[in-house]
């Protein structure tokens, strides 16, 4: 479970055990997001219920490239 937009830097990250089931309530109407992109809408009084799916998830792993000041010395050759 992540803070969207902290004000403080003590926000940090939460990790919960998968068993563990997390139930939001809305006070007023509130937009859903899932990675960024809006996939609904919660009327004041709806909850939301946020659990492990019955899959696991596959994910790809791409080689380590180098990150941008990296690439801006090698192409404008600073040290």
């Amino acid at each position: 479970l992540v803070p969207l937009n902290p004000h403080k830097l003590g926000l940090r990250p939460v990790v919960m055990p998968e068993s563990l089931e997390v139930r939001v309530r809305a006070e007023r109407q509130a937009l859903v997001l899932a990675d960024g992109d809006p996939i609904g809408v919660l009327s004041r009084g709806q909850e939301l219920r946020v659990r492990r799916a019955p899959k696991d998830t596959l994910l790809v792993r791409l080689p380590q490239t180098p990150g941008l000041f990296a690439r801006l010395r090698e192409k404008l050759g600073w040290p």
